[in-house]
């Protein structure tokens, strides 16, 4: 069965044991090819945009998720800010989003985000300094995006070139 984003976020919120919610590559609440065909792609993405932003502002009420997977889900920037409202997060996985340096910032106030995953983002070398400044940021896994990892080298951030793992991350 499939599934879209916004599909169920209101009853996971009532659900105060959950921890760890993997969305990796959900579909977005619409079915964008029908509104592409009668509209022009500007409109299209607008509209887009709007609805995963809207999907992600249900996300907000998961005040107690810890581990957040949205690898591969039409994320931007502007999602960010909602993403560092969760008070609890502590791993967060963005790779394969559009996720540029502009959502990096968003996230800084996230107050115990530890691990970031950037794979495969145009997040760059831009971002470091903002990375760096993350109060509880251990860990950035940065493998296929266009960031140096010995430019971490001396703080405590670590900075992990890992593109793809063999076998399914354990949460």
């Amino acid at each position: 069965e499939t599934r879209t984003l916004g599909d169920g976020l209101l009853d996971l919120a009532a659900m105060p044991r959950l921890r760890c919610l993997d969305l990796a590559c959900c579909r977005s609440p619409l079915d964008f090819e029908d509104v592409r065909r009668r509209r022009g792609d500007s409109a299209c993405e607008a509209e887009r945009r709007a609805a995963v932003n809207g999907a992600v502002v249900l996300l907000t009420d998961l005040k107690h998720i810890e581990t957040l997977c949205l690898n591969g889900i039409d994320l931007y920037d502007g999602t960010c800010e909602f993403l560092a409202e969760l008070p609890a997060l502590k791993v967060l996985d963005l790779s394969r989003t559009s996720i540029t340096n502009a959502g990096v910032e968003c996230l800084q106030p996230a107050p115990c985000l530890r691990e970031l995953w950037l794979a495969s983002t145009a997040v760059d070398d831009q971002a470091i300094k903002t990375l760096k400044a993350f109060p509880a940021l251990k860990e950035v896994y940065s493998g296929g995006a266009d960031i140096d990892p010995p430019k971490f080298e001396g703080t405590r951030v670590r900075a992990l070139d890992v593109f793809w793992r063999d076998s399914p991350r354990e949460w």
